[in-house]
């Protein structure tokens, strides 16, 4: 029986991440920012921002019927991310 005060699984999922690859050896300081947010017409968003720390990034927006489907590509991509080397990086 579930926990009434314990919340949903997806619940748990951030609707905003930022992650960063640090390497200076090889000169590397990038910055990957993910956001959830809904659209005006019912829809969602994955927005994507992406680039060297301490310049503006690229911005890409890709469109999502559903909540569950921009969450799923939200998980995706930080786990592709993670697997090239970037680390979840607090959010100021």
């Amino acid at each position: 029986m579930a926990d009434p005060k314990r919340p949903a699984p997806q619940a748990c999922i951030p609707e905003m991440m930022r992650l960063e690859k640090r390497v200076p050896a090889e000169n590397q300081h990038r910055f990957y920012n993910l956001d959830l947010a809904p659209d005006l017409f019912g829809g969602w968003t994955l927005v994507r921002e992406y680039g060297r720390i301490g310049n503006p990034g690229r911005l890409v927006i890709d469109w999502f019927e559903t909540k569950e489907e921009s969450r799923e590509a939200l998980q995706r991509l930080a786990r592709q991310k993670q697997q090239r080397g970037y680390n979840l990086a607090n959010l100021r």
